[in-house]
C-alpha cells in the first residue's frame, strides 16, 4: 500500500490509523492535547512513535520494526504481528497492562505494570521478551516465549502466583532486581538472576529447572509439586 504521513493527531474518540502494507510516517504527538479513547495502528513497514497517549487501549499491528523517540501512555498496549519486532525500552512509558502477539518485545515502564488482557490473553512472542521496571510488574494473564528476560534496578517481578508462563529460559542477570516470584510448569533453564539481599521464589510443578549461570539472592525457594531443580552446576550465592 501507499504510505500515510501525519503531524500532530489530536482525535476525541476512537483513531484508526491503517496502511495496510504501506508506510506511516508521525510526525508529532499523537493525543497530547485531546487523547482518543482508543488508537489502532496498523502497518508492515518500519514505525518509529513519537509521544502517544491515549485514555484507554492503544494496540500496533507491526510485522517490521517499532522504535519510540516519544513516551507512550494508555491504560493497555496491545503489541501484534507477526515476526514483528517492538523496542520500546528507550523511554520510561506509562500503561497498567500490557499483552500482545508477535515476535521481539522489549518494554520499558519504570511505573510498574501487569501482563494481562487486552483484546489478546497474555503475552505471547515467538523470539523473545524482554521487561524493564524499577516498579512492580505482575500478571494475571501468562507470558509464552523462548527467551525472557528482566530488568530494573530493585524491580519487583511477581509473574506466576495465579498463572503459569511458558518459557525456555529465564534470565534476570543484568541488574539487581527487587524480589522476583516467576513460575513455569513446563521448566526452564536459569541463564541467571541476581537479586542482591531480596528474595527469590521460582515454581515448577513437575517441570525440570537447571542452570547455565548463577543464582544471587539473600535467599532462594523453590516449590512444585513433582518439580525437579537442578542448580548444582555453578556457584551459587545466596
Amino acid at each position: 500500500g501507499s504510505g500515510l504521513t501525519f503531524g500532530t493527531v489530536d482525535v476525541a474518540g476512537t483513531c484508526t490509523i491503517n496502511a495496510g502494507a504501506g508506510s506511516i510516517t508521525l510526525g508529532g504527538a499523537i493525543g497530547g492535547t485531546t487523547p482518543p479513547t482508543t488508537l489502532s495502528i496498523t502497518t508492515g513497514a518500519a514505525l518509529d512513535l513519537p509521544a502517544v497517549s491515549v485514555s484507554g487501549n492503544f494496540t500496533l499491528s507491526v510485522t517490521n520494526t517499532v522504535t519510540q523517540s516519544g513516551v507512550i501512555s494508555a491504560a493497555g498496549l496491545e503489541l501484534l504481528g507477526a515476526g514483528g519486532t517492538y523496542t520500546l525500552n528507550t523511554q520510561d512509558n506509562a500503561i497498567t497492562t500490557l499483552a500482545g502477539n508477535t515476535g521481539t518485545v522489549s518494554f520499558q515502564d519504570n511505573t510498574g505494570f501487569a501482563i494481562g488482557t487486552v483484546n489478546t490473553a497474555g503475552l505471547t512472542a515467538s523470539v523473545s521478551v524482554t521487561l524493564s521496571t524499577t516498579g512492580t510488574v505482575t500478571q494475571s494473564a501468562g507470558i509464552t516465549t523462548p527467551a525472557l528476560t528482566l530488568e530494573g534496578a530493585a524491580g519487583v517481578y511477581t509473574l506466576g502466583t495465579a498463572v503459569n508462563n511458558a518459557v525456555t529460559t529465564l534470565d534476570a542477570n543484568n541488574s539487581v532486581l527487587g524480589t522476583l516470584f516467576f513460575r513455569d510448569d513446563t521448566g526452564f533453564e536459569i541463564t541467571g538472576i541476581t537479586a542482591g539481599a531480596n528474595n527469590v521464589t521460582l515454581s515448577s510443578a513437575g517441570g525440570t529447572v537447571t542452570q547455565s549461570g548463577v543464582i544471587s539472592a539473600a535467599g532462594l525457594e523453590l516449590l512444585g509439586a513433582g518439580g525437579t531443580y537442578t542448580l548444582n552446576t555453578q556457584n551459587n550465592a545466596i
